[in-house]
């Protein structure tokens, strides 16, 4: 499958954005603007990809130009607000004695050349276990809401958002769900990554969170969740090739590659810094054992132009994700996948989202027929969206999780 014109036009705004260029086209037609700002406005990259084409002749002839500009400057002042109100409630979380670490928002927007076109829809806080509730506490009194219930002493990350404003925080007490089999795993590399923690100054602000090393790990590891299940966007991969970029010099790229190695994805995350190197054109210098690794990265590009941001662009991709994740959750649990079980998953599985499990086994048939009545509500007016078409996209996505390795052909 090779890449559509508006693909092609869609990467070489980014390319040209991250590089602090514009693009130069002559001639883009306004179907065909249409099409790129939809693709932009899915990958969640509308100013970015704005900031690099406004200037060029062709969007000089384009009608819905200054409607687009407003939009995007609109984006980029809510963003500021968000970043502004975090900052403020993080202050006073470290005024309080907590120590929670910023994850990826904040830290991936300071490592873009105009870190405001980056834009995140929520900041990730991750807290030790000690210190989680007390965080909650902090939260609660700076005016945030929690949006799941913080009183569940097994909740491994809590929502909370703020009355009459943009900001919407995660609070973090794992990275990874513990209840997920598919990535469970991946947490042993993070339980004692606050005593690896570091400073970063941003917008004159010292700022805690994961030790580059930890950080490009969790960067690469939080695309592979999302991959797994169904898919993510291309704007990771730029995250992912531009903390390289800054800090390759502060990476063990020996411990990374067996890190990757050993939870199967050294591959996926050599396909990621390929497609950030030949596509992006991103300075990605990698040492010898990288270099040898025989990976192409063009599949992964085009999945996760197809994906969207976190793989929400289509209801197809959407309900194919339970196939693949359940795909990777049976052979790190060595037992046999089928579309059966995805179908009817067992109550482990299911008891997040459908809590009356907790009280007995009993209500499985129930939620087994609520599950199907859901998915066929989703989809019985929607032609792009039947069963053939998720299992079609499943099948396919399938086939790339056993070509990066991820699981076994």
């Amino acid at each position: 499958m090779s890449l559509s014109r508006t693909e092609q036009l869609f990467l070489e705004a980014i390319k040209a954005a991250i590089h602090e260029e514009s693009v130069c086209w002559d001639c883009v037609r306004p179907e065909e603007w249409l099409l790129l700002m939809k693709l932009a406005a899915a990958h969640k990259l509308q100013p970015l990809v704005l900031n690099s084409v406004y200037s060029c002749p062709a969007a000089q002839k384009w009608d819905q130009l200054s409607s687009q500009k407003k939009l995007s400057k609109m984006q980029v002042m809510s963003q500021a607000v968000r970043t502004a109100e975090f900052l403020s409630v993080y202050d006073r979380l470290k005024t309080s004695g907590c120590k929670p670490l910023v994850v990826k928002g904040l830290l991936c927007r300071a490592i873009y050349p105009n870190g405001e076109l980056r834009q995140s829809a929520d900041e990730d806080l991750y807290a030790e276990e000690s210190d989680f509730f007390e965080c909650c506490r902090i939260l609660e009194t700076s005016g945030m809401v929690a949006t799941t219930d913080q009183s569940k002493t097994d909740a491994y990350e809590i929502g909370w958002r703020k009355p009459n404003s943009p900001l919407y925080i995660e609070l973090h007490k794992s990275l990874f769900s513990p209840d997920a089999s598919a990535v469970n795993e991946l947490q042993a590399y993070f339980t004692n990554a606050f005593e690896r923690a570091r400073e970063y100054q941003i917008d004159g602000k010292k700022i805690l969170s994961l030790c580059p090393h930890d950080h490009l790990l969790y960067l690469i590891l939080h695309a592979y969740k999302h991959f797994i299940h169904s898919g993510f966007g291309i704007r990771q991969i730029c995250d992912v090739g531009l903390w390289v970029k800054k800090y390759s010099d502060e990476i063990d790229w020996t411990v990374l590659y067996e890190q990757c190695r050993k939870v199967h994805a050294l591959k996926f995350a050599a396909a990621m810094l390929d497609v950030a190197k030949r596509q992006l054109a991103i300075d990605v210098s990698l040492p010898s054992e990288w270099n040898k690794i025989q990976v192409d990265g063009e599949p992964l590009l085009i999945d996760s132009l197809h994906a969207g941001i976190y793989g929400s662009l289509d209801q197809s991709r959407a309900h194919s994700a339970s196939v693949t994740f359940n795909s990777v959750s049976a052979q790190r649990e060595n037992k046999r996948s089928s579309l059966l079980h995805t179908v009817f998953p067992e109550k482990k599985k299911l008891e997040k989202n459908y809590p009356i499990l907790k009280k007995s086994t009993l209500f499985l048939p129930f939620v087994w027929c609520v599950r199907l009545w859901r998915y066929r509500k989703e989809t019985k007016n929607d032609p792009d969206n039947q069963m053939t078409q998720t299992l079609r996209v499943a099948k396919e996505r399938k086939q790339l999780l056993q070509y990066y390795e991820i699981i076994d052909s």
